[in-house]
């Protein structure tokens, strides 16, 4: 909901923050098959998550951002708990940079875990992998607020997300890197993304 709220949609102001980007945003690439819809997220410059749009985008000289953690991440985004991130295994968004030679810039929403709440149960979450594992998207059973009340609807609890943005991270252009090198520049992002919480967590609604 960051990526939607404060840099799709420009409510952070980030096209008058980084004038001049090409923003390209990846979504799954199911959306474009369900009419009108399509239509809308490629009006707003949205591609799909092949690695083969990724490269198209850069060699156009458009920025890509990626939600790294994708839909096993949203499994985990539950109010009032800690923020679970996917990064640990994820390579291949630095193997893509290093292939062109592109600087990583790590990014970072507070208050998104809170917009909705979650169900959660351990049989509801082997489903669920199951059903990210076979579909390549997963199914949180959320509730938000309606448009009358807020207690049970659709809509997202009114929340306050505050995205910050951190210092590019230079890549070395590498047609084929090593796991070594992937490595080292996994680390270096996951220290500035640690950097970004831990000095920017008390901007949001509640430090954790």
């Amino acid at each position: 909901m960051g990526v939607w709220a404060n840099i799709i949609s420009n409510g952070g102001g980030f096209h008058s923050l980084l004038a001049g980007v090409n923003l390209r945003v990846v979504t799954l690439p199911v959306n474009f098959f369900i009419p009108i819809w399509r239509e809308f997220i490629l009006a707003l410059g949205l591609i799909d998550s092949h690695e083969a749009s990724i490269r198209a985008a850069l060699q156009k000289q458009c920025s890509v951002g990626i939600v790294v953690g994708g839909a096993a991440e949203a499994l985990d985004a539950v109010p009032n708990k800690d923020y679970v991130l996917t990064l640990k295994k994820r390579r291949g968004f630095i193997r893509i940079a290093m292939a062109h030679g592109v600087p990583i810039v790590p990014v970072f929403s507070f208050g998104e875990n809170d917009l909705f709440n979650q169900a959660s149960h351990p049989i509801l979450r082997k489903i669920q992998n199951l059903g990210k594992k076979y579909l390549g998207f997963s199914t949180p059973l959320f509730i938000g607020r309606g448009v009358f009340n807020y207690s049970f609807g659709l809509l997202p609890h009114r929340k306050r997300i505050v995205t910050v943005i951190g210092k590019p991270i230079p890549v070395e252009k590498t047609a084929s890197p090593t796991k070594k090198q992937m490595d080292e520049i996994h680390q270096q992002y996951t220290k500035e993304l640690k950097k970004l919480f831990y000095d920017y967590r008390s901007l949001s609604d509640g430090e954790r």
